[in-house]
This record gives structure tokens, C-alpha cells and sequence, in this order.
């Protein structure tokens, strides 16, 4: 009896083993940040310690229950909420790092102003005071003009504490949530796109929601009306985007409204984004007015995640996101001249290493005759390691430097997904000024050349705008025949220097490991 006794009692333990390990084989089959309760389908995410005060109830990690016992609803969920998460992070990030540039943009104003207070003579010492007393207000106002309203912060002189972002309305101390939970227009999009196969489709109309959110917030889809659909287009026409344009834009809202009263709210009769009339539309845009970054800025950047967290992109730009803004005020080439580079245009001329700007392969393009160039590559680009990489991509296979870069889409470009990112990664580390982009770069180049005492026809060989007067009536010859002297160019980037420019910690310990490669 004893022995039939501790059988069944084992029996009984195993029974149990089964269902445990069942339940986390089916644990770990759920998408990423989807976990199960009971019956009960949850969205859990650890907070980043950056942005902790972006969720200030939650204790490092935010649980939300997504009110479904459905896993197909249950994804259609999690992408929404996966969504706001990272809205809401990169809204706080956005913001701390517009603070820390204002901060250290204040802090070169002072240090100019007291620099000039100090050599300045005894008799007009008071004027300087108070222009250093008008640059504290100012910089004081800027940085009240960051504050949440109802946070604590640095004002009038009083030790507070820094000023924390806003989390979302009616988050729960366990990190649920009482708020609005009626369906947004992100969520008609992400139980739409279950059923798309286009990525290019899914794509356009996703930033089109994503347009629609930054004016209107996550407006619940019932809540929508005719005047939220009017101001969203009114918007698009200020934009001065073309009638073409304007029109699918709606038309993609109208699509995903119409997809909703079919699937998930069919008790809402009318469509607000049917039948807008676009009206008073200027197809013309006016130019870009780009400027050069500020070294504040260039710093921002190269301090940002990207550079100190091992932050990449997904998709295409993962592999040129690291180098192509690095790269940017050292080469002061074109985004598209970066992205199509081979690693045959990596050579050694002379004992100097260049960068061979080309059009000699058929993907391969160049703006004009004078695009065509070779651009010694800087020695601090060399001390964080590009020739490295580039020899790593040729041991693995690859005649690209970035590979991951594809030109399949409707401009035939390979920087079509680089350009893309980049403008949305500056947006996300606070330099969100419109005139700056990848094309900031070459404004910086060829004002630094200045700065250096480069001569103006050496700056614009290493920039691509000489043409030698001698060679233009020589058409047999090609544009690889037609170059500035070398040898200048060599010396004219030895005199280029950004002595303000913080980027030692990129700087790696073999920068000519695995070379030999690439000679060949």
C-alpha cells in the first residue's frame, strides 16, 4: 500500500510537470512585450532608466492589461501600445535633449560674455555687465519655456528639481490604466495592416496616422468629426504639398475609417474623411533654407544614443546610421555620394587613404562632371576605425560599404531609407530645427574649410563644384582624367580641425585592423 501510495503521490507530482513546462513553451511563443494572465492578455515593458520620469507611477516597468482574452486582438493591441510607448519615450527624450542644448548653448554664451568682460577695458566694464546680466535672462526664459507646466524645476534661483514629462492620462501606480481605451486610428491601422502584404503601402499610410496624431492626439475614432478631418487637410495645404498628395492622404484615413466601420466599430455611420474637397492648394514649395550645425549641435549628436548606447536603427540605414552623420563634416560629401559607396572607392593613393567619389559602377551616380573626386579621408575618421569597417565588409563577402542599403524603390536612390531615418532620429535627440538635415553636413564642411584658411578652389574640389578651365574644351577626356591636384587636397585636409568637437570616445584601439584587404 505504501509503495501503490508513492507511486500515485508521484503520478500526480508529474501531471503537473507537463502543464507547467506547457505553459512556458506557450509563455515564450507570444510576440515580444505580450504576456498572459489567468485568461487575460497583458502589454509589459521595461522602462528605459533614462525615462523613468516619463512614467512616474510605474516602478521600472509598465504593465498594462489589454481587456482581451483573443490573441489575434491581443497583437492588434500590443502594436498600439508598443506605439505609445515609444512615443511617449522618444517625446521625453526629445525634450531632455533640447533642455541639456539649451543648457550648454547658455553656457557658451556666458563663457563668450565673461571671456569679453575680462579684456575688455575698466571704462566700458559696466555695458558688458549688462549685457551679461540680459544673456542670463534670456537664457533663463528659454529654459523656463522647457518646463511641464506643474513640475519642478531650476526657477528663480530656487533649488528644485529637474522638470519630469508628463505621463499619459489616467496610468494607474501598478502602471495599468483607466484612460480612454476606445479605438484609435492606430488601431483601425494596426488591424489593417494584418491583412496588407505591401511594405511600401504600409509604410505611407502609417506616417499618415502618425500626421494625424501629432495634431489631433489619440483622439478616439467616434470622437473624430468633420472638423478634425478639415483641420488635418488645412494642415497638409500649409504644408504647400501638392493636390496629388493631399488627396491620398486623406484617402488613406478614409480607407482605414471605412476598414474600422466593417471590423471594429460598425455603429459609426459616417466616414468624416469622405468627399473633402481640396481647395486653395500651392503646388510650388518654396526652397530649403538650410544652415550649417552649430558645434553644440554636432555634439548633441555624437552624444546622443547612437554613439554612447549602441543604438541602431531597424532595417535598411542599420548599417551606414553609424557613419554617415559621423562622416558627414569630415568628407562633406552628399548623402547619396555616402550610400553608394563600394569598398573599391576606399583606396590608398600615395600612402593616403581617400575616399573615391564616382559614377564608375551602373548604380552608381554623380551630380555633375566635378562630382567626380577623390577626398583624403580625415585621420579622425581613420582613429574611429571606417577603415576597419570597411575592410570588415569586404572579409564578409560584401562590395558595399553599406550593404544593408538598398536602392529598390521609386527614385532608384540608395539613400532613400538613410535620409528618411536620419530625420527622424534628429527629431528624437531634440534638433528638430527644419534646416538642418544629412545636407547640414556640406554647409559645415565648407565653413570649417574657411574657418581653417582653406583656400575657396581647394574647398570646392574636395566638395565637388571645380571644374578646371583648361580641361572643359577636352571632352574626350573623362571626368576620372579631370581632378584637382591631389597633393593639395592632401594638405588642405591636414589643415582641417574641429578642436571643439567631442568624439574621442568613438576613437577605437586597432583603426587599421584587417586593411590589408583593401589593397588588393
Amino acid at each position: 500500500m505504501t509503495n501503490r501510495r508513492r507511486n500515485i503521490d508521484m503520478s500526480a507530482h508529474l501531471a503537473l510537470v507537463p502543464t507547467s513546462a506547457s505553459s512556458a513553451k506557450s509563455s515564450a511563443s507570444l510576440p515580444r512585450y505580450l504576456y498572459r494572465r489567468g485568461s487575460t492578455y497583458y502589454f509589459k515593458r521595461k522602462i528605459p532608466a533614462d525615462c523613468t520620469a516619463a512614467f512616474p507611477q510605474c516602478q521600472g516597468t509598465l504593465w498594462r492589461s489589454l481587456g482581451t482574452d483573443l490573441l489575434e486582438k491581443a497583437r492588434v493591441l500590443l502594436a498600439v501600445e508598443n506605439t505609445e510607448f515609444e512615443l511617449t519615450v522618444a517625446t521625453h527624450r526629445k525634450a531632455h535633449a533640447r533642455q541639456r542644448l539649451t543648457q550648454a548653448s547658455m553656457a557658451s554664451n556666458l563663457g563668450r560674455r565673461q571671456h569679453g568682460i575680462s579684456e575688455a577695458e575698466p571704462s566700458s566694464g559696466a555695458s558688458h555687465h549688462v549685457e551679461l546680466l540680459k544673456d542670463i535672462e534670456a537664457s533663463l526664459a528659454q529654459l523656463r519655456a522647457l518646463v511641464v507646466p506643474g513640475s519642478q524645476a531650476q526657477v528663480d534661483g530656487q533649488a528644485r528639481r529637474a522638470p519630469a514629462i508628463p505621463h499619459q492620462a489616467g496610468q494607474s501606480a501598478k502602471g495599468g490604466s483607466t484612460r480612454d481605451t476606445r479605438p484609435t486610428m492606430l488601431h483601425l491601422f494596426e488591424d489593417w495592416k494584418l491583412k496588407q502584404t505591401r511594405e511600401r503601402s504600409i509604410a505611407a499610410v502609417e506616417s499618415v496616422v502618425m500626421d494625424f496624431r501629432k495634431l489631433h492626439g489619440p483622439l478616439a475614432v467616434e470622437a473624430i468629426t468633420r472638423q478634425h478631418a478639415r483641420a488635418f487637410r488645412d494642415q497638409l495645404i500649409e504644408r504647400q504639398l501638392g493636390v496629388r498628395t493631399i488627396e491620398n492622404r486623406i484617402g488613406y484615413l478614409s480607407t482605414l475609417f471605412r476598414h474600422g466601420q466593417r471590423e471594429i466599430v460598425e455603429h459609426l455611420a459616417l466616414n468624416p474623411f469622405e468627399n473633402m474637397a481640396i481647395q486653395s492648394v500651392t503646388v510650388a514649395r518654396p526652397p530649403k533654407e538650410r544652415r550649417a550645425y552649430e558645434l553644440a549641435e554636432l555634439n548633441q549628436l555624437y552624444g546622443s544614443r547612437l554613439y554612447t548606447e549602441g543604438h541602431r536603427p531597424k532595417g535598411q540605414a542599420r548599417d551606414a546610421a553609424y557613419w554617415a552623420p559621423l562622416l558627414g563634416p569630415f568628407l562633406g560629401s552628399r548623402i547619396e555620394e555616402v550610400a553608394q559607396l563600394r569598398t573599391a572607392d576606399i583606396q590608398r593613393v600615395n600612402g593616403v587613404w581617400c575616399v573615391r567619389i564616382c559614377n564608375l559602377a551602373e548604380d552608381q551616380n554623380v551630380k555633375n562632371i566635378g562630382s567626380f573626386r577623390r577626398v583624403p579621408l580625415h585621420e579622425e575618421m581613420i582613429r574611429c576605425g571606417f577603415l576597419a569597417h570597411v575592410a570588415a565588409q569586404v572579409s564578409a563577402g560584401h562590395d558595399r560599404v553599406f550593404p544593408s542599403l538598398s536602392n529598390d524603390n521609386i527614385h532608384g536612390t540608395w539613400s532613400n531609407a538613410l535620409g528618411k531615418w536620419f530625420g527622424r532620429y534628429l527629431d528624437t535627440i531634440g534638433l528638430d530645427d527644419p534646416r538642418v538635415d544629412y545636407h547640414s553636413f556640406r554647409y559645415t564642411f565648407r565653413q570649417q574649410c574657411s574657418l581653417c584658411g582653406i583656400d575657396n578652389e581647394v574647398r570646392d574640389a574636395l566638395t565637388g563644384h571645380w571644374v578646371s578651365n583648361s580641361d572643359a574644351g577636352r571632352t574626350y577626356m573623362k571626368a576620372e582624367n579631370r581632378q584637382y591636384p591631389f597633393p593639395k587636397l592632401v594638405e588642405a585636409m591636414k589643415l582641417l580641425r574641429y578642436d571643439e568637437l567631442r568624439i574621442s570616445h568613438l576613437h577605437v584601439e586597432e583603426p587599421l585592423r584587417g586593411v590589408e584587404v583593401l589593397l588588393g
